[in-house]
């Protein structure tokens, strides 16, 4: 299969064809032809989909790490054969930290991009090969810069 979003496994001795598609700004599933709703709301585009799914009787997660549509089965992916991890619960803390940002500043580009680039970064540092402590850590130290520069913004136009 040539197109990077169609791909083959073989999960306890059945072939699947999986693809991957974007029909009409939806995001469509097929597993050996048939559709399955892939439901990634309106944080999937910034954060990524994860969504359980089932393969005749085999739980599985559909996942979209690093652009690539993967389906992981007890705790790896079947395309690249690396491990998956759930995100953890503690992420979308930060996460919903940084997503305050233009909310507690009334608005702004600046302020969005802010909350909205700090909250991306620490969605992915959660998904990084880091130790998990560092993982926490590299969260806190984002959410703390980007509160940081949004204080330094609103000082800054203080002075003006």
């Amino acid at each position: 299969m040539e197109n990077q979003n169609e791909w083959q496994s073989v999960i306890n001795g059945k072939q699947y064809d999986f693809s991957y598609q974007i029909i009409q700004k939806k995001p469509n599933l097929f597993i050996n032809g048939e559709p399955t709703v892939i439901k990634p709301g309106f944080w999937g585009s910034f954060f990524g989909v994860e969504q359980e799914i089932n393969l005749d009787g085999q739980e599985a997660t559909f996942a979209i790490p690093k652009k690539t549509p993967d389906i992981a089965v007890n705790g790896v992916f079947l395309r690249s054969g690396k491990p998956f991890e759930k995100r953890p619960f503690w992420v979308f803390i930060f996460a919903a930290i940084c997503l305050a940002i233009p909310i507690a500043s009334l608005g702004g580009a600046l302020p969005f991009l802010l909350g909205f680039g700090g909250a991306a970064l620490c969605m992915m540092v959660s998904r990084s090969s880091l130790k998990p402590f560092l993982r926490v850590i590299v969260c806190v130290l984002i959410t703390l810069v980007a509160w940081g520069l949004l204080l330094a913004l609103l000082f800054f136009l203080a002075a003006l």
